[in-house]
């Protein structure tokens, strides 16, 4: 899919719809997805549910947000969320939802591994959707996951 902006778009008054219309193509608009992308979203919200008791109390870290629509479900949940998209146009993106949808969420782009190997931050829970097959070494960023998160690590491919 390739990436590109609306840039001829005639905007009218400030209006959600002319702001998501600046990008030619969202990955739920374009493939249908969005249901079953909030399910999975709240099926982790959902096992951190059984597994900690009052989650509004942690900290998140997610890796990949599929353009903010992730970040939209776990922003509600945890205590303070960052996130990082790997790819700046993907990344663009998520501030777009962030801004329109008044995430409070924390964005970030950059490449996953370099940041955990040079943070000493810590998190209660760390997400990670659909990127470990993009990673060339997945074993190492599971590695690193591991040791920025106090209590547990989320996997969903």
């Amino acid at each position: 899919m390739p990436h590109s902006f609306n840039l001829s778009a005639r905007l009218n008054s400030p209006c959600p719809e002319d702001t998501f219309s600046i990008f030619n193509n969202w990955a739920i608009k374009a493939t249908g997805n969005f249901p079953q992308c909030i399910r999975n979203a709240d099926r982790i919200i959902d096992d951190c549910n059984r597994h900690f008791k009052d989650i509004h109390k942690l900290s998140a870290l997610e890796l990949g947000s599929l353009e903010g629509h992730l970040s939209v479900t776990f922003d509600k949940h945890f205590r303070q969320l960052t996130c990082i998209e790997g790819r700046p146009y993907h990344y663009l993106k998520a501030l777009v939802a962030k801004e329109l949808l008044g995430l409070k969420a924390k964005i970030l782009c950059g490449n996953f591994i370099n940041f955990l190997r040079e943070t000493d931050e810590r998190w209660d829970v760390i997400i990670a959707t659909g990127v470990l097959y993009h990673m060339h070494n997945p074993i190492e960023l599971i590695k690193l996951m591991s040791q920025h998160s106090g209590t547990a690590v989320a996997i969903h491919n």
